[in-house]
């Protein structure tokens, strides 16, 4: 009774700070290592991008950013480089914004999974090619468990596994395409301004609905 945090003042400022510290290194101990990864991207696969060019400029001629009695969108070539730049910028920019492959790649990741249900990160995972052990020794598929999405590695629960895996959209979703649409129009009309940084406010509210949480954000 005489350690209760509701026996003294006292006793309640010792809990609170043993229970804040506790918890901090709970937290730090699992997000240092019990559900880590670090990553490489081995291949982006042929680089089609989600938007076209053509698809682009009709768009901006909608939006008004294309004066229309210039000429039509198929006639008008004058910014075609620029606008094939800033459609591959505004796939990036969201792509890391939201943790997602807006294109098929190929990912190889080093992963801790010690509590199981790790979130294999840069979706939608369509084929993993392979998961190895600490020594390099492949995992059957039969001896590793995922999810029925593909996003979660449910087991082994085992410390320092590498994975190779294709992921990405083959078909990109209304939602994030209408997003990449209004950041390559904010970068068209913006182009130039030194101080444009981040992604434009519609594009992030388009895309935040499609945002992943993972340990890089």
């Amino acid at each position: 009774p005489g350690l209760s945090p509701f026996f003294s003042d006292g006793n309640k400022r010792y809990w609170t700070w043993y229970l804040a510290i506790l918890t901090f290194v709970v937290f730090f101990f699992f997000a240092a290592g019990f559900g880590s990864f670090s990553y490489n991207q081995t291949v982006e696969s042929g680089i089609t991008e989600p938007l076209t060019v053509a698809e682009v400029k009709n768009y901006l001629r909608l939006e008004g950013f294309i004066d229309n009695s210039e000429s039509i969108s198929s006639e008008f070539d004058d910014d075609d480089v620029i606008i094939e730049t800033l459609i591959r910028s505004a796939r990036e920019r969201l792509e890391e914004y939201t943790g997602l492959s807006f294109i098929p790649k190929t990912w190889e990741i080093e992963l801790t999974n010690l509590c199981g249900g790790f979130d294999i990160p840069f979706g939608p995972v369509n084929t993993i090619i392979y998961l190895k052990d600490d020594e390099g020794d492949s995992i059957s598929t039969d001896d590793f468990d995922i999810s029925f999405n593909g996003r979660i590695l449910k087991s082994p629960k085992w410390a320092n596994m590498t994975m190779k895996y294709e992921a990405g959209y083959t078909v990109l979703p209304k939602g994030l395409k209408d997003a990449m649409y209004k950041e390559v129009a904010y970068r068209y009309i913006n182009r130039g301004d030194e101080n444009v940084d981040g992604l434009s406010k519609e594009a992030m509210v388009l895309a935040s609905k499609y945002k992943t949480t993972n340990w890089i954000g």
